[in-house]
């Protein structure tokens, strides 16, 4: 059973105390509007996500894995539905480019959630580390 550790605490004090990332953005022209405070609502909605929807299918995961069938490559039981919910509430697409369907968020805060997701379920996170590397490959050519 997955028992959350609350990281945002830690999360917020090293971009606030010790990076001091909120007033980098606040200069930016594309990050002005971050500031700590929607660091940490984002961190903690993450952290919500993590333990509500995706921590859950960590078992899933290793004692299913994926298998390929006559049909095609079938996922562990309730990927399918968290991967759906995971990539309609955006968190695919954090640092993306807002030209091609991304937030634009800075990408010091799309980390720090994909570690939050990495923690609650390295299995299911390996789905969106393949489309991170599709999504640059493509934009690099």
């Amino acid at each position: 059973m997955y028992h959350a550790i609350n990281t945002v605490d830690d999360m917020t004090f090293l971009l606030n105390e010790v990076f001091n990332l909120p007033n980098s953005w606040a200069t930016s022209d594309g990050f002005s509007e971050y500031s700590g405070e929607l660091a940490e609502a984002i961190l903690t909605e993450a952290q919500r996500f993590a333990s509500e929807v995706v921590a859950p299918l960590n078992r899933n995961g290793d004692e299913q894995g994926c298998r390929l069938t006559e049909r095609g490559v079938l996922t562990p039981d309730g990927f399918p539905d968290a991967w759906a919910q995971f990539s309609a509430s955006g968190w695919t697409s954090m640092a993306g480019d807002p030209q091609w369907g991304g937030q634009g968020m800075p990408k010091a805060l799309s980390v720090l959630a994909d570690e939050i997701f990495y923690a609650s379920n390295s299995a299911f996170m390996l789905y969106a580390t393949l489309s991170v590397g599709a999504a640059l490959a493509i934009d690099a050519h």
